[in-house]
């Protein structure tokens, strides 16, 4: 039996331990002046397979910027045409900790997730 995992991730998702999640992990654009993908690895899609719930940085869906909160239409459920999926996890929680802390300047929240890893699917 593999060691479990840590991953450090860029936002809440307080999952129980001994719920099986899948990782999806995504590419966007960070380039200035072309395009360059690069996956970002603290913000991956985070789905809690027993419950449906689903933890997620906002810039994977494709919302407007201007748009508002509140009632929407379900395309603010769409993935975002600019990014691309680059991998996925498949796993149980052995443990959960959601922390607040400092990025940069700023406060902010990061979730301590650690996986027994089950599968892992690459994108190419």
């Amino acid at each position: 039996m593999s060691e479990p995992t840590l991953y450090i991730l860029h936002h809440a998702a307080p999952i129980p331990v001994g719920n099986r999640v899948e990782m999806m992990f995504f590419a966007r654009d960070t380039g200035f002046f072309s395009p360059d993908f690069r996956e970002q690895a603290d913000m991956p899609v985070i789905r809690d397979l027993e419950t449906g719930i689903e933890y997620a940085p906002e810039w994977v869906f494709d919302r407007e910027p201007g748009e508002q909160l509140g009632e929407t239409t379900s395309r603010a459920l769409d993935m975002s045409p600019m990014v691309r999926p680059t991998r996925v996890v498949t796993g149980r929680v052995v443990a959960c900790r959601v922390v607040t802390g400092m990025s940069g300047a700023d406060w902010t929240v990061f979730t301590y997730l650690t996986l027994r890893e089950e599968e892992r699917r690459i994108y190419r």
